[in-house]
């Protein structure tokens, strides 16, 4: 049986392809985003009493992996937003705008930061999976990374001032 017979064939915008590997924390899927990129998209195992440990740790790796450039490493795309805090970083900053972000942008994301420490889900971005507000406060930490770099400085800054 191939060992996509299990799997569901999407998973929020990815199409799920094939299993690549699974470890302590979790499945690794090999998978297509919306542009038809091949990603690697990793399914946490149900979590149970370490669940605040696991989300830790996944965030250590997301955090780490973010700091490695290398053709042979994958780049974080997304990650979850459900649990006990959101981790978001912003990739597609312009070098022609002074703050990196339009203005409308930034309010965009302003709006979507206070929703998420509400404990809410922002309808107008993509999950990786079906799931409901837990309307509990929880800790945000956006990151304002890649494209300009040169003006992510500025739009962390013209963020903040909007919250």
């Amino acid at each position: 049986m191939p060992a996509t017979d299990n799997l569901p064939r999407t998973l929020g915008p990815y199409r799920l392809q094939d299993r690549l590997g699974e470890g302590g924390m979790g499945v690794v899927h090999l998978a297509r985003d919306p542009e038809g990129r091949a990603v690697a998209v990793k399914v946490l195992h149900p979590l149970g009493s370490e669940g605040v440990n696991a989300r830790r740790r996944l965030a250590r790796e997301v955090e780490t992996m973010r700091r490695v450039r290398s053709p042979y490493v994958a780049e974080v795309l997304d990650a979850d937003v459900t649990g006990d805090f959101v981790y978001a970083r912003l990739m597609r900053s312009r070098s022609d705008i002074s703050t990196g972000y339009a203005p409308a942008d930034l309010d965009a994301w302003a709006a979507r930061t206070r929703l998420w420490a509400e404990g809410g889900i922002p309808e107008d971005l993509p999950t990786v999976q079906e799931t409901t507000a837990t309307k509990t406060a929880r800790d945000v930490f956006v990151y304002f990374i890649s494209s300009a770099k040169e003006r992510n400085p500025a739009a962390a800054m013209a963020l903040s001032t909007r919250l």
